[in-house]
């Protein structure tokens, strides 16, 4: 459903609305229109996007979360263990602690 609004503006923003309108080929009423409702649809999606970020930081990460056998090769393919290598083995493998056999607590 539509309904019409009033709107106060200086003139000579009227007049370069009227030019930019044209120029689109559109009217005023639907330039306004689709700024609005493209305004209105940003703001949406980063709420939206804002409310998931949040639900993860308070549910916070998963820490246990183990690579898979098949990520588990190093550049000349071979694996690092049978698989119960945390990500905080790869990650302080890869950040050159260089030592495979190095423990880390779950």
């Amino acid at each position: 459903m539509k309904a019409n609004i009033t709107l106060k503006i200086e003139s000579d923003l009227l007049r370069e609305a009227r030019i930019l309108a044209a120029e689109e080929g559109t009217s005023i009423s639907a330039l306004l229109s689709d700024r609005l409702a493209t305004a209105v649809r940003e703001r949406k999606g980063y709420n939206q996007a804002r409310r998931r970020a949040m639900a993860r930081m308070r549910r916070g990460f998963d820490r246990s979360w183990t690579v898979p056998d098949s990520q588990i090769t190093n550049t000349l393919g071979k694996e690092y263990g049978n698989g119960n290598i945390t990500l905080h083995c790869i990650l302080a493998f890869c950040i050159g602690s260089g030592s495979q056999s190095m423990a880390f607590p779950r």
